[in-house]
């Protein structure tokens, strides 16, 4: 007798849950196996961010070595992409328009600011070599 999962005997928001829950697990699995086989480099990571209208993604928050982001923009909308130093002071690298790709490396305890400038979603695709143990979070334009 085979046992199971569907819409017939769960309710549909736990049906929901289940399925999304395995596709985040299938995520993190091929992130782990990326960097497992070398697919990110030696010492890398890869991750997609996705970025509300009005807010940007922040990478490398706090206190870290240097490292190397190669970002591509997969969503419609332009990224614009700048760095903070830890004195404070900003300074834009890059803009990029649907399915443009860029290298940045980023110097020690500088952040990285990925800022969604239109009204749709942005989905923004990083790869991170170096220093991969970084602070990252969304906030709210500038």
């Amino acid at each position: 007798m085979a046992i199971g999962i569907s819409k017939n005997n769960v309710s549909q928001k736990y049906y929901e849950n289940f399925v999304g829950n395995l596709l985040l697990l299938a995520a993190v699995v091929s992130v782990c196996i990326g960097c497992r086989n070398g697919s990110f480099g030696s010492n890398g990571l890869g991750s997609v961010a996705y970025i509300e209208p009005n807010k940007y993604f922040d990478l490398g928050s706090g206190k870290h070595g240097s490292y190397t982001a190669t970002i591509t923009n997969k969503g419609q909308t332009n990224i614009e992409a700048t760095i903070q130093t830890p004195e404070g002071s900003r300074k834009t690298v890059e803009s990029l328009k649907p399915n443009q790709k860029a290298t940045c490396t980023i110097a020690e305890n500088t952040t990285a600011n990925f800022e969604n400038q239109g009204d749709r979603w942005a989905t923004l695709a990083i790869e991170i070599t170096g220093d991969i143990s970084l602070g990252m979070g969304y906030k709210k334009n500038r």
